[in-house]
């Protein structure tokens, strides 16, 4: 498993600048094994970017799911036919969720 940290405490010290502390998990941290099952289990083998625009859509940050799907389409190889109409399918689901039914 990758370096994972648990974030202990958040303090913001002014304006730009926020004080944020770190603690290391170790591989038997059971708590981040039972998260890490559920994310395999629930997104597969889905890429970073695209997880991370799932995940936003799941948990109702459909902006944030947007930025990422739109973002995910300008980087889409023009003859990826599947991959680009997935992303268009997403993008409908964010609008949906959003009652926006004017975009695309």
């Amino acid at each position: 498993m990758h370096s994972v940290f648990r974030i202990e405490n958040v303090k913001k010290i002014d304006d730009q600048l926020w004080e944020i502390q770190l603690k290391l998990t170790s591989d038997d941290d059971e708590q981040l094994n039972r998260l890490t099952d559920y994310f395999r289990e629930e997104f597969g083998k889905t890429s970073g970017w695209k997880r991370l625009g799932l995940l936003m859509l799941k948990t109702g940050h459909f902006h944030q799911a947007e930025e990422i799907f739109n973002k995910l389409l300008l980087l889409a190889q023009p003859n990826n036919f599947k991959e680009i109409a997935h992303l268009y399918q997403m993008l409908a689901f964010v609008y949906v969720q959003q009652a926006n039914f004017t975009e695309g």
